[in-house]
């Protein structure tokens, strides 16, 4: 994650909407787990990840069809 300092174990991630109770629904999760067991939770626009991927050459991370529409939530963590 840009600008963490600490090397984390574990990830989830989570692809959301606020216009979809069920992928919002997801997010409330990511929520509760960094609650439980801290970390980092950030929110990633589109475009940001579309970006990151290409830098990168993660292409199965690049939103494809409705992601584009979506943000991608971030959870880093260490048990």
């Amino acid at each position: 994650m840009p600008g963490a300092e600490k090397t984390y174990g574990y990830y989830a991630v989570q692809w959301w909407t606020e216009s979809s109770d069920v992928l919002l629904s997801g997010r409330d999760d990511l929520e509760t787990l960094h609650a439980k067991v801290g970390g980092e939770l950030v929110d990633f626009d589109a475009k940001s990840v579309l970006e990151a991927s290409q830098e990168k050459g993660w292409d199965g991370l690049a939103p494809v069809g409705a992601q584009f529409s979506r943000k991608l939530a971030v959870l880093v963590f260490d048990l």
